[in-house]
């Protein structure tokens, strides 16, 4: 794992580590009591092998929708040795996972994001080849903060709550206009539903568990967390 946990303004009161496997997987673990367990799996499309990912660094834009970058580099190798990939992932039921820096000769290290006034950068330093000096290098991503207008790069987030959350059967969708159209993940990410212009879905046939229930209208959407419980 990652060596140091992370918070999510989504999830105030939860603490969120990444893995870093020697694969290409790439997973989100929170804590439960005492442990971490998996919420998150992902597949990097880095074409590096053998793999090894590192150093994924979070944040948050918007309030509510959050990116990590992290680096790649082949398997064998240490972090600061070895040159390799930056790559953008966003995490809990977006959809960019994305190269932005590639495999130049130099040395990608600790990726490290900077919110500006209308972009978002993604930096790490490189040592090339036979030389003693680190250069800094900008990866540009296709993120933009939210600006004073409410206008954002991402589609707008749409305010939905579900009621009851814990639920064992139905679940109810507050602020529905009935013109939405809904998909479910469970916690590795897979889609196992999908449904439009509902108020009220029964879910009893789901096993207990972390779901992900992603609400999409033409102006936005949102991506809320439901749990299931037994009965």
């Amino acid at each position: 794992m990652d060596d140091l946990p992370f918070r999510l303004p989504q999830f105030p009161k939860d603490t969120f580590m990444f893995s870093s496997m020697a694969a290409q997987n790439v997973a989100i673990y929170q804590k439960t009591g005492t442990y971490f367990t998996q919420v998150q799996s992902y597949t990097s499309p880095t074409s590096i092998t053998p793999t090894t990912l590192t150093s994924f660094e979070p944040f948050t834009i918007c309030g509510n929708i959050t990116y990590g970058a992290y680096q790649v580099y082949s398997g064998g190798g240490i972090p600061g040795t070895t040159a390799g990939e930056i790559y953008l992932l966003s995490i809990f039921g977006d959809t960019i996972h994305t190269i932005i820096s590639g495999y130049d000769g130099d040395v990608a290290v600790d990726p490290e994001y900077v919110i500006g006034t209308n972009k978002v950068w993604v930096f790490y330093y490189g040592k090339p080849t036979g030389l003693g000096n680190f250069n800094l290098h900008r990866c540009e991503t296709p993120l933009k903060p939210c600006l004073t207008t409410g206008s954002f790069d991402q589609p707008r987030r749409l305010h939905y709550s579900v009621f009851p959350n814990p639920f064992s059967d139905k679940i109810n969708i507050e602020n529905a206009t009935g013109s939405e159209s809904y998909q479910l993940y469970n916690s590795v990410s897979q889609m196992i539903w999908t449904g439009r212009n509902i108020e009220q879905q029964d879910f009893s046939d789901l096993n207990s568990g972390l779901y992900f229930l992603k609400i999409s209208m033409e102006s936005g959407h949102s991506t809320l967390r439901i749990i299931k419980q037994s009965p």
